[in-house]
């Protein structure tokens, strides 16, 4: 899976066209429990790569981001999110920081649970920011173009994990108005 950090073009999430794919996309809560809601089926998660590298490996925008100086471990966690009949809803790329004092980092061990719901479950307070909306290549196909966004989620005031979630474009449209 390609590194999914940016979109093609940041795009206003009031662009979109499809109302679904803006609550998606405005989302402020786990993504899991509203595409549960949506597809009105549970979700199940395949974690298809998880690794630990150098935050420097992964680019400057991503270290800044973390407020990381670059030599940190973080743990790559590529994903995907299935609706009903296995059809994929969302892929996912989650890069939380490895280290001993990030509360989520232990959530990840758990290779057959949605971070959103095992963060809930934990009782961790956090937050989430959204850093930008916008068209991202359908990873799963010959890159249909699909709505997707970048945020983070903080904890202890501190960025701890990034995520970038592209939406399946056969389920939540990212045609713009």
């Amino acid at each position: 899976m390609p590194l999914l950090t940016d979109p093609e073009a940041p795009i206003l999430l009031t662009a979109f066209a499809d109302p679904t794919t803006r609550s998606l996309l405005a989302n402020d809560g786990t993504t899991t429990s509203i595409l549960e809601a949506v597809l009105r089926a549970p979700v199940t998660v395949e974690v298809r790569h998880q690794a630990l590298r150098r935050a420097d490996d992964l680019g400057p925008a991503l270290t800044r981001d973390l407020e990381l100086t670059g030599t940190e471990p973080v743990l790559l966690r590529d994903s995907v999110l299935f609706g009903p009949g296995r059809q994929p809803a969302s892929v996912n790329r989650a890069v939380i920081v490895a280290t001993p004092d990030n509360p989520l980092y232990p959530l990840c061990e758990d290779r057959r649970r949605p971070l959103g719901p095992a963060l809930l479950s934990a009782g961790i307070p956090h937050s989430r920011r959204l850093l930008s909306t916008g068209h991202y290549p359908w990873p799963l196909d010959t890159g249909t173009p699909a709505a997707g966004k970048r945020y983070l989620i903080r904890t202890e005031g501190r960025p701890r994990l990034h995520l970038t979630e592209i939406y399946n474009p056969a389920l939540f449209p990212a045609d713009l108005t």
